[in-house]
């Protein structure tokens, strides 16, 4: 259980490519599992999409969420021998193109570019190898 919560919550260390995105799918997963049962409580009890109990219930899953994304995307930053703080380039200015310019084309753009950026960073491009700054190399090489 411990390795669990080491997995999904712990910012420090590297993580492979691979455990990246079983870790990814894995929190997509469980986050469309507790919105599917929302949804399926919410005529049983007679609450509506915009009711408090449904936000009340769901704000903790997706902060769960959230946390371990971000716990699986720093160590992912860590194989590539990058700090964590690269996390704020890519959700960062995407949030502000959404404010600022609204749902425009060009925040669209921005939004895109950095998306992409930040999947072929975390989940294309390999990790360094060996150890560096970060820790040891996730997965042992073979030879």
């Amino acid at each position: 259980m411990t390795w669990l919560i080491e997995f999904f919550f712990r910012f420090r260390g590297r993580v492979s490519r691979s455990r990246y995105w079983f870790g990814t799918l894995a929190v997509l997963a469980a986050c469309l599992v507790v919105f599917l049962i929302l949804v399926a409580m919410a005529p049983r009890f007679g609450w509506q999409f915009d009711d408090e109990e449904i936000a009340t219930l769901g704000v903790p899953f997706i902060v769960i969420c959230v946390v371990s994304t971000l716990a699986l995307s720093a160590k992912r930053l860590h194989d590539r021998n990058k700090s964590a703080w690269w996390l704020v380039v890519f959700y960062v200015p995407p949030l502000f193109s959404d404010i600022i310019l609204g749902a425009t084309a060009e925040a669209n753009l921005i939004s895109t570019f950095f998306s992409i950026w930040a999947l072929i960073e975390l989940g294309f491009l390999r990790g360094t190898d060996g150890p560096n700054r970060f820790g040891h190399e996730p997965v042992p090489v073979t030879a």
